[in-house]
């Protein structure tokens, strides 16, 4: 059907077009024909241009009418399910994990990085984003994570009085294995996970501004702390925009680290 309508609409288009032609050629003969051609022309003129619009339209449709969803990214999909693995391994044998050193913070990610491991192509260090970066900006990381740390604190007792909400706080046995546990081997596996590989992803589908939210909203979420959500969501934001800029884990890392050490002791 509309193959025959386009055949249609070039017989008429190639018509007008003769016919412009041909008023252009008379229009030199006579006074008379010049006239007619000053009234003729624009009338031509417009056929002309109604048959183009016309035409572009109906290659424009199928298109349109063509046009489906975006396919959705299986791997995309699998990483959100693993972590909800990870979140539920460490909600219902965290108690269990915390009594051998350093297993909550790297067991429940066990599932997660082998699958990561089978489906990741390409090089390691471009997916996890582990990238060299000047001195300066890991300086800068660990400086961020410092002073931002008492500003989530207080912004967090802040929102808890205004909505009335009790305020819990996990104490932490401050330990040798404990330091390494939360201020390095936790802070290396997460931020190699959600500053690594998933911003990775999220920059795929996303422009920078909405992957950075997205990714901070999910870290607030996995803490499974409402009280402290939108300090985390604020504090991660800043970290993966650091991390983004830096176009390197390892910035964001020192961020992390920094900061969950300043929290043992406040």
């Amino acid at each position: 059907m509309n193959d025959t309508v386009r055949l249609k609409l070039m017989a008429d288009l190639a018509e007008a077009q003769a016919t412009l032609m041909i008023i252009e050629e008379k229009a030199t003969r006579t006074r008379a024909a010049r006239w007619l051609a000053l009234v003729a022309r624009p009338v031509v003129l417009r056929i002309v241009k109604q048959q183009r619009e016309a035409l572009t339209r109906l290659d424009e449709e199928p298109a349109r009418h063509t046009k489906r969803a975006a396919p959705v990214d299986t791997a995309l999909v699998s990483l959100h399910v693993l972590l909800v693995v990870v979140v539920l391994i460490r909600l219902f044998a965290g108690s269990a994990l915390r009594t051998v050193p350093f297993a909550n913070q790297i067991i429940p990610f066990v599932p997660l990085f082998v699958y990561i491991r089978e489906t990741l192509k390409g090089n390691w260090g471009d997916a996890l984003r582990w990238r060299a970066v000047p001195i300066w900006q890991i300086c800068a990381g660990v400086v961020l994570g410092i002073v931002t740390m008492p500003a989530a604190v207080w912004f967090t007792i802040w929102f808890t009085r205004l909505v009335n909400m009790p305020l819990y706080l996990p104490e932490i046995s401050v330990t040798a294995a404990q330091v390494i546990s939360i201020g390095a081997v936790g802070p290396v596996i997460e931020e190699l996970f959600f500053r690594g590989v998933l911003l990775n992803k999220y920059l795929e589908h996303w422009s920078p501004r909405r992957a950075i939210i997205i990714n901070a909203v999910v870290f607030g979420l996995y803490h499974l702390h409402p009280a402290m959500f939108l300090g985390i969501v604020l504090q991660t934001a800043l970290l993966t925009w650091w991390s983004y800029k830096t176009d390197s884990v390892i910035p964001a890392i020192a961020f992390h680290a920094a900061n969950n050490l300043v929290s043992i002791w406040l």
